[in-house]
């Protein structure tokens, strides 16, 4: 099995930029100057989060839209939707168990599409 470095060099060579692991064992892109995209990688498998949109914890009444739209892509086998507290961030996360170039290719364009999808649903 390649490393996740030397495939992740693959597919920055691919995007025509320079990618990289940093000492947590995560890359991020910022696709579209609007898309920001974490890609975390480990030796089971690699974890795609996106940013969602910047939300307060007092704004209960989208809660209940959130936990169904996370239902339905759940169903989907299509990731989930999590909130990080500390930065108040809603984050779209869905892992990547096949670690080859060619799949985490595709799942990275299939994810971006879905994160786009879901910013502009959702703010």
């Amino acid at each position: 099995m390649e490393s996740n470095q030397n495939i992740l060099n693959a597919i920055g060579n691919k995007l025509g930029i320079p990618l990289s692991f940093d000492e947590n064992k995560q890359c991020m892109l910022l696709l579209d100057d609007d898309l920001l995209v974490s890609i975390r990688a480990n030796e089971h498998y690699w974890l795609l989060n996106g940013m969602v949109s910047k939300m307060k914890q007092d704004n209960c009444s989208l809660w209940c839209d959130l936990m169904i739209l996370n239902r339905v892509l759940a169903e989907e086998n299509s990731g989930a939707l999590g909130y990080e507290p500390t930065s108040e961030v809603l984050l779209y996360l869905e892992p990547i168990t096949n670690l080859n170039e060619e799949n985490i290719i595709n799942k990275l364009e299939s994810f971006v599409d879905k994160l786009a999808h879901l910013k502009k649903k959702l703010t």
